[in-house]
């Protein structure tokens, strides 16, 4: 709240701007358009907005003042993205393989950023500020980040991001384990040619169902060839070519738990 006197000293007329938080008064300040005063009313207006987060979400959900919060994940969402006691032992067979890696994403029903987080039309989004992180997995970046070779889990949906550049197949009948640098369908995957395909966005590469997005489901599984340039900051632009394979293993809590190894040649 601010309050506005008006100051006679001898023959001049001065106002004086005194503005009051939250435990009082802050600080008076002269002129009010100075820059101390209008400062003053920031931090007035940060309080209030703080609060109000605060009223609605908790202090342990309001984003941090570092833009890290869009890209780093808070230590409530690594928790819920590590496998329990019972889940490693239950997929430790997979772990056998030192190529095979194993991933926890969230199944984002919220919304992406912390702008449509706090429409209160989203229900039981409140505890989940950013969760939104921990939908977007690179497979090339081994990370929680919306790059290329990128999937997302949104909506109980499975979606193949940044499609102009990449291609996703269901290989299910095929399965995880039958999948090799060598077979036909890899073959057939690796000789996609995106210049020419992409304007037609073909369901059908000779005999193999090519999706950009579909309904997730326990024990589907995915070839992902991403085409791109990564900018190195060292040796410049690097074109890469990379093919995945990946299969759900579980549905969970709004958590799905993936395999996935990149397809290679042996050496």
């Amino acid at each position: 709240m601010k309050y506005f006197f008006w100051i006679i000293f001898g023959h001049q007329l001065f106002m004086t701007a005194i503005v009051f938080g939250q435990n009082g008064v802050i600080k008076p300040c002269s002129p009010p358009k100075s820059a101390e005063c209008q400062s003053n009313q920031q931090q007035r207006d940060d309080i209030n907005s703080k609060n109000e987060k605060t009223r609605i979400f908790g202090e342990s959900l309001l984003p941090p003042k570092s833009s890290e919060f869009r890209t780093k994940l808070s230590n409530a969402v690594k928790e819920k993205l590590k496998l329990s006691k019972d889940e490693q032992k239950t997929f430790a067979t997979y772990l056998q393989d030192k190529d095979v890696k194993i991933i926890k994403i969230w199944d984002n029903f919220c919304g992406d950023g912390e702008i449509n987080i706090f429409n209160a039309s989203l229900t039981n989004c409140g505890d989940k500020f950013d969760f939104w992180k921990a939908s977007v997995y690179s497979f090339y970046k081994k990370d929680y980040k919306s790059f290329f070779a990128t999937i997302a889990v949104t909506n109980n949906r499975i979606i193949a991001k940044n499609d102009i550049n990449q291609i996703m197949a269901d290989v299910s009948d095929v399965g995880f384990n039958n999948i090799s640098f060598n077979s036909k369908t890899v073959s057939t995957i690796n000789s996609y040619n995106f210049e020419q395909n992409n304007a037609t966005k073909s369901l059908q590469l000779e005999g193999i169902k090519i999706v950009y997005s579909e309904n997730i489901s326990i024990d589907k599984t995915y070839l992902l060839r991403a085409v791109f340039n990564d900018d190195n900051l060292t040796s410049g632009f690097t074109k890469v070519d990379k093919t995945y394979v990946f299969q759900i293993l579980k549905i969970e809590n709004d958590f799905a738990t993936i395999i996935w190894k990149e397809v290679k040649a042996k050496k």
